[in-house]
């Protein structure tokens, strides 16, 4: 039997579990194996018709996914902390404490919050596998915050200064890039004027910049386009071309502001 244990869900990766079983099948003397996969919180933690905050966890995902790909062909079972701390046993004085800290830090339901609904409009357009990824890199990159508007603006001077990573938030990015089920990888993106690259040599974000746009030199479909022909203006729009729309927006620049903005409402 083998046993996988996170103290953080958004830890888990993606086909660790299968990955792990492939490993335990190698070693193991039987093809009999279990395993066990222990996160803060599984399905079983959210009773209160939190659906949605279950949908949007990590490992309850990473956890289904896998015991979808074996299909029964193993014992699974995936525990949250609480099922650990409170089994029926009076423990010494040591236990007590780890049990208050797994029910008010570890396996907390109440410190949870739904990831903000720019995520619904993402969903028009691709599949919520690709919209869940997403949003799980740019949280890893720090990348969040979110207007009232539901528009998602990453600030580059905080970004830049907090020696965040810009490789991850174009990882973000790849995640819907890499839909299949909704992009047109086959097509460019049509009209429009393509972006002067020069434009952010030397600007003081232009590390996140060339991130951003080497997407447009990694994919065929993928292109980055001038959004505002204003003078004095240096924006672009990085956009993908979509199986049911000519194109659809992934991000935007705001030079002035020293901003990217996602879902922005025009």
């Amino acid at each position: 039997m083998g046993i996988e244990v996170k103290t953080k869900c958004d830890s888990a990766n993606r086909n660790q579990l299968l990955r792990y079983s492939e490993q335990l099948l190698t070693e193991a003397a039987s093809s009999n194996i279990s395993l066990a996969f222990l996160t803060p919180f599984n399905r079983n933690s959210f009773q209160d018709n939190r659906t949605e905050l279950a949908d949007q966890n990590h490992a309850i995902r990473e956890f289904e996914a896998f015991d979808k790909q074996v299909d029964g062909s193993m014992w699974t079972k995936h525990l949250n902390w609480l099922d650990v701390a409170e089994i029926a046993w009076d423990g010494d004085p040591l236990w007590r404490q780890h049990l208050f800290y797994v029910r008010t830090e570890i396996a907390n339901v109440a410190r949870l919050r739904t990831e903000p609904h720019p995520n619904r409009r993402l969903g028009d357009f691709f599949s919520q596998e690709a919209v869940s990824s997403f949003w799980y890199a740019m949280r890893q990159a720090q990348a969040l915050e979110v207007r009232e508007n539901e528009t998602l603006v990453i600030n580059l001077r905080e970004f830049v200064e907090g020696n965040f990573n810009a490789r991850q938030l174009a990882t973000a990015f790849r995640y819907l890039i890499t839909d299949s089920a909704s992009v047109n990888s086959d097509k460019e993106v049509p009209g429009g004027t393509d972006f002067p690259r020069a434009e952010h040599h030397y600007h003081p974000f232009s590390v996140v910049h060339q991130e951003i746009l080497n997407l447009s030199d990694e994919f065929h479909h993928v292109q980055a386009k001038t959004w505002s022909q204003s003078v004095g203006e240096r924006n672009y729009g990085l956009r993908v071309a979509h199986k049911h729309h000519d194109s659809v927006s992934l991000v935007t620049s705001n030079f002035e502001s020293g901003e990217l903005i996602v879902n922005e409402r025009r």
